[in-house]
C-alpha cells in the first residue's frame, strides 16, 4: 500500500504539472494541499477504503504527514480540478480503448442518491421530477443521478455518463 501510494502521488504530480492545459486554473499559493495530493487522496480512498474519502484523508494525515484539510476545503479543491480530471479520464479512456483489441465492453449503471425521499422538497442541489428514479436491483426509489460506466471485460472503466435518475438507461446509451 505504501509503495503504491507514493507511486500514485509521483505520477499524478508529474502528470498534472506536464499536462495542465492553459485554461485550467492555476493552484492557489495559499492552499494547504497540492493538487496531486488531493487527487492522490481521492485515488487512495477509491482503491483502499471503498470510496470513503474521510478515511483516506485520515490515513494520509497519520502516515504521510499530510497537512490537515477540512472536508469542505478538500471537496472544493477537488471540484476545482473537475475539468482537468475529466480531460485526463477521457484521454486514458481513449488509450485503453486503443489497447483493448478485443473490443468487448461491459455497461453498468448505478444510482447516486442526493437525499432521502422525505427530504426531496427541501433539496436545493437538484430540482424537478426528472431526478426521481427507481433502482430495480435494490427495489427502492431514489432522488439523484444515475452513472453509466463502460468498462473493458477486465473491469477497467473507459467512459462514463451522468444523467437524471428518472431517465431510462437506454437514454444514456445513446
Amino acid at each position: 500500500m505504501t509503495k503504491q501510494t507514493v507511486a500514485m502521488y509521483c505520477f499524478m504530480d508529474d502528470l498534472l504539472t506536464a499536462c495542465r492545459p492553459a485554461w485550467a486554473p492555476q493552484p492557489d499559493p495559499r492552499q494547504h494541499l497540492f493538487d496531486a495530493g488531493g487527487v492522490t487522496t481521492a485515488l487512495v480512498g477509491a482503491r483502499y477504503f471503498g470510496g470513503n474519502l474521510a478515511q483516506a484523508r485520515r490515513y494520509l494525515q497519520a502516515h504521510w504527514g499530510q497537512r490537515e484539510l477540512h472536508k469542505n476545503g478538500f471537496s472544493r479543491q477537488v471540484y476545482q480540478l473537475k475539468d482537468v480530471l475529466d480531460e485526463l479520464f477521457a484521454t486514458f479512456g481513449q488509450l485503453l480503448k486503443a489497447l483493448h483489441t478485443e473490443a468487448r465492453y461491459v455497461i453498468d449503471s448505478f444510482p447516486v442518491p442526493v437525499c432521502h425521499n422525505t427530504r426531496i422538497p427541501r433539496c436545493k442541489l437538484l430540482t424537478g421530477k426528472a431526478y426521481h428514479g427507481r433502482c430495480a436491483s435494490k427495489r427502492c426509489w431514489f432522488y439523484g443521478v444515475k452513472v453509466q460506466v463502460v468498462a473493458t471485460v477486465d473491469g477497467r472503466p473507459v467512459a462514463y455518463h451522468l444523467h437524471p435518475g428518472g431517465e431510462a438507461d437506454m437514454t444514456g446509451l445513446r
